[in-house]
C-alpha cells in the first residue's frame, strides 16, 4: 500500500543539472554525480456499504496531501457515517477529509429510509394504527369487515384516500401502494339505513332495502291477482299504493 515514484534527478559534472523524468542520457567527460528524487504515495481504498456512492475512486495519493471524499446516498437511502481508518480524518456532514500520512481504507455507510403509514378508519378494518416499512416496500391493505351491520344500521366502506404517497385502488375495499414517503390512509365509510316494508296476504312490496341517510325512497304495493290495495298500515301516509318515505329503519305494512 506504499508506492515510491521517481520524480527526476539532480546532476553534477557531465550530468545535466536537473530533470523531471525517470531517465537521463549524457556523455561523461569528467567526474560526475546523479541523485534520483523520489516521492511517496499511499493507497487510499474507498468503499461503500448500502446503496450510495462516493466521488473519489480508490487510488494512489501523494504523502502529505489531503483527499476530500463526499458520500451521496441513493434515492430512498441516507448517509449514516464513515467507517474504517478514519483516525486523524476531518468529517463534516457527508464529506471526509483524509490526510495521506499513511495508507487508509475508509467506508461510506448508507442505510435505507424507513417511512410510516398511518391507517385511519372510523369502523376498523385492516390494521388501523401506524405501520413502519422500508422505502420501496409494496403494501396491500384492505377493509375486510365491510359491511358492518348493527340492527337496522349498516356501515359500508366506499373507498379510501391516501395523502403523501401515490396509490391505486383495485376495489373500494382494497389499496395498493409502494411506500416512498410518510403517508396517511383514510378509509371512507357510508352509513345506510334499512327501509323495511311488508305486505299481508294478497300482495307484495317493492323498494325495500338499505339506503344512505337522507335518501327518499318510493315504496310500491303490488296486489296479487284478485286482490286490491287498501292502504298502508299507517293510513295517514297515503291511500295510494305508491308511497314516498325517507329511509331510516322504518317498517311499513301494505294491506290488501
Amino acid at each position: 500500500t506504499t508506492q515510491y515514484v521517481c520524480t527526476g534527478w539532480v546532476g553534477t559534472g557531465s550530468v545535466p543539472p536537473d530533470g523531471e523524468t525517470a531517465s537521463v542520457s549524457f556523455t561523461i567527460t569528467n567526474n560526475s554525480g546523479i541523485v534520483w528524487n523520489w516521492s511517496t504515495n499511499y493507497w487510499l481504498a474507498v468503499e461503500t456499504a448500502g446503496s450510495g456512492g462516493v466521488d473519489v475512486a480508490s487510488g494512489w495519493f501523494a504523502a502529505g496531501s489531503n483527499v476530500n471524499v463526499t458520500a451521496t446516498p441513493a434515492t430512498g437511502w441516507h448517509f449514516v457515517g464513515w467507517n474504517g481508518d478514519t483516525n486523524g480524518c476531518d468529517v463534516e456532514g457527508v464529506t471526509l477529509t483524509a490526510p495521506m500520512d499513511r495508507a487508509r481504507t475508509v467506508e461510506a455507510r448508507f442505510e435505507i429510509d424507513r417511512h410510516t403509514l398511518e391507517v385511519v378508519s372510523a369502523h376498523g378494518g385492516n390494521i388501523p394504527g401506524t405501520l413502519e416499512a422500508a422505502y420501496g416496500t409494496e403494501l396491500s391493505l384492505s377493509s375486510p369487515n365491510s359491511p358492518i351491520i348493527d340492527g337496522t344500521t349498516q356501515h359500508i366502506c366506499i373507498g379510501a384516500v391516501v395523502s403523501g404517497n401515490a396509490f391505486t385502488q383495485p376495489t373500494p375495499t382494497s389499496v395498493l401502494l409502494t411506500l416512498t414517503n410518510n403517508a396517511t390512509l383514510t378509509w371512507l365509510w357510508e352509513t345506510r339505513y334499512l327501509l323495511a316494508a311488508y305486505a299481508n296476504e294478497g300482495g307484495s312490496v317493492s323498494g325495500t332495502g338499505w339506503y344512505a341517510a337522507d335518501v327518499v325512497v318510493t315504496l310500491t304495493a303490488i296486489p296479487a291477482q284478485h286482490f286490491q290495495f287498501v292502504q298502508w298500515s299507517d293510513g295517514v301516509l297515503s291511500a295510494s299504493r305508491f308511497v314516498t318515505v325517507p329511509a331510516g329503519g322504518i317498517s311499513f305494512v301494505a294491506l290488501f
